[in-house]
């Protein structure tokens, strides 16, 4: 899979304005992909040495097999 199948995109920054950043690079990483954004500003990630996190649904149609 590749991001042209990404159908949906969450982010989670930790300060709101490291949004304009977030989504320069998001912007730059996905190319002509257009998935559904969420972002969000949270107080506390997994990691505390990050600044944000990212949570991706991709999904492909599969071609249908003839019994």
């Amino acid at each position: 899979m590749g991001m042209a199948d990404l159908v949906k995109v969450n982010a989670f920054l930790l300060r709101n304005e490291d949004y304009p950043v977030y989504n320069r690079i998001r912007t730059r990483f996905l190319g002509d992909a257009r998935p559904a954004p969420t972002a969000l500003v949270v107080p506390v990630l997994a990691n505390p040495e990050w600044l944000f996190e990212l949570d991706a649904v991709a999904a492909r149609v599969s071609p249908c097999r003839p019994n």
